[in-house]
């Protein structure tokens, strides 16, 4: 039927508990077995020896937290005499005020079965939450902002997934953290406009060796700058146009096992090397490399060939600083002369050829113990010995021609000095033993002898 006013409310309450105990004249401090919501101790029914016991500071008990941060302990101002009987009788072990659903007007909410985590809002524009008997969290406003508020100081508001791993961390050292798990760094990403889509910039840490926290500057740098820093997290805003070492010698630019690939410089640019920029290499555009001193290297490479930077401009060595060795590969061509008029050829496993005479400025010693003297002009190989003035005349010793068809040994004579005799100028042989010597005319100043008396005819 029709009714007028309020409608009728709902409760639900538990049956209420017995807590039984027996005095000893000393103790003071009993624990119930289900927590009393706090405030509730005015609700309690405390009885020793059958007489109700007033609650409260100064009277006859209070009801506190137990061993268990529980509220669920009775202390009595006096224990109770030995052997006396004390029951307690709670029927608040949930809330059973009957409220209005709409307005709870500042009761605790109890939300667990061992009445320890509830929602209050007792005071003002508050809402407390309360979890294992213990105030954890505040929600309340400030200003118009809202204010989610820790009720133990130094402690943390930690987010955590449901395997326990801590995604996010607002902590109480003035700092907030992004967790990482077994496989991956904490990572924080920063969503573009979603009317643009759905990427992001994100920062996530390495391998750390150690923690770092970086200092930020205190204000914006100039254009092109970039960050720096200290060595010590301390950031700051640098020029690095320049790209210059803190100190005279203070860097590298790469090491032994971090290389550069390449290097790329502009026409003209210039290395310098030295404290006071003594020596440098410079770029002249489409042609090449100059130094302003000299070259001194093990071993220098080319693809093509070394040119000097004008004809007869430079010399391969100097008389004090000679090249120890020169190898050249097969084949290989010396040319000499502005038009490269001689040149002179290796043959390969044979020996050296020349286009032109060959020359010899002092003594020439052939090692080896033979010296071919061979010809490619169509004429027999000749030797000619100048004599010493002017090289006005000449001996010429020459080879018998193919037509000979021989190849023979000429011994030089021993004995001392001598001189060969020759078939056209008149000569004078002195105690020379002729064997079957053919004479068809002479001439005989005094005699010819026999080897013994009648030994010869």
């Amino acid at each position: 039927m029709a009714y007028i006013g309020q409608g009728p409310f709902n409760e639900f309450s538990t049956i209420p508990t017995k807590d039984t105990f027996t005095g000893d004249g000393s103790t003071t401090v009993f624990d119930m077995a289900v927590e009393v919501p706090s405030g509730s101790e005015n609700a309690l029914e405390v009885f020793v020896d059958n007489i109700r016991q007033e609650p409260g500071s100064g009277k006859a008990f209070t009801l506190g937290l137990d061993g268990s941060n529980v509220n669920k302990r009775i202390t009595f101002t006096a224990a109770p005499a030995n052997g006396a009987a004390i029951y307690v009788i709670n029927d608040k072990t949930n809330t059973t005020t009957i409220v209005n659903p709409i307005d709870l007007g500042g009761v605790e909410l109890i939300l667990d079965a061992d009445n320890d985590t509830s929602i209050t809002a007792d005071t003002d524009d508050q809402i407390d939450f309360k979890i294992g008997s213990a105030d954890h969290l505040k929600i309340l406003s400030s200003s118009g902002d809202t204010v989610l508020k820790p009720m133990v100081d130094a402690k943390d508001i930690i987010f955590q997934q449901f395997d326990g791993n801590k995604v996010f961390e607002i902590n109480d050292g003035n700092f907030v953290s992004v967790g990482g798990n077994a496989t991956a760094p904490g990572e924080i990403r920063i969503y573009e406009d979603t009317d643009l889509g759905t990427n992001y910039s994100g920062f996530k840490v390495g391998n750390l060796t150690g923690s770092v926290a970086y200092q930020l500057p205190l204000a914006d740098g100039n254009s092109g700058q970039a960050l720096a820093t200290n060595g010590s997290g301390v950031l700051s805003w640098a020029t690095v146009a320049a790209n210059t070492p803190t100190s005279a010698d203070g860097q590298a630019l790469g090491s032994a096992s971090l290389e550069w690939s390449d290097l790329f410089l502009a026409d003209a640019a210039v290395i310098n090397f030295g404290a006071d920029q003594d020596i440098n290499i410079t770029h002249v555009a489409d042609t090449g490399l100059t130094t302003n001193g000299t070259f001194q290297a093990t071993t220098i490479t080319a693809t093509t060939a070394f040119v000097p930077d004008a004809s007869d401009g430079a010399a391969l060595g100097t008389t004090a600083l000679e090249f120890s060795d020169l190898f050249l590969a097969d084949g290989a061509v010396i040319n000499f002369g502005a038009d490269q008029d001689i040149n002179l050829t290796h043959v390969a496993d044979t020996g050296l050829t020349t286009n032109g005479d060959f020359s010899v400025g002092d003594d020439l010693t052939v090692l080896g113990g033979q010296f071919d003297l061979k010809t490619n002009s169509g004429s027999v190989a000749k030797i000619k010995f100048y004599c010493e003035s002017g090289n006005a005349h000449a001996q010429t010793l020459q080879a018998q021609p193919h037509s000979a068809s021989a190849s023979d040994v000429l011994t030089l004579p021993t004995g001392g000095d001598s001189t060969l005799v020759s078939r056209l100028s008149t000569d004078t042989l002195t105690n020379k033993t002729l064997t079957s010597p053919v004479i068809n005319t002479g001439t005989f100043g005094t005699s010819i002898l026999p080897t013994s008396a009648d030994g010869t005819t």
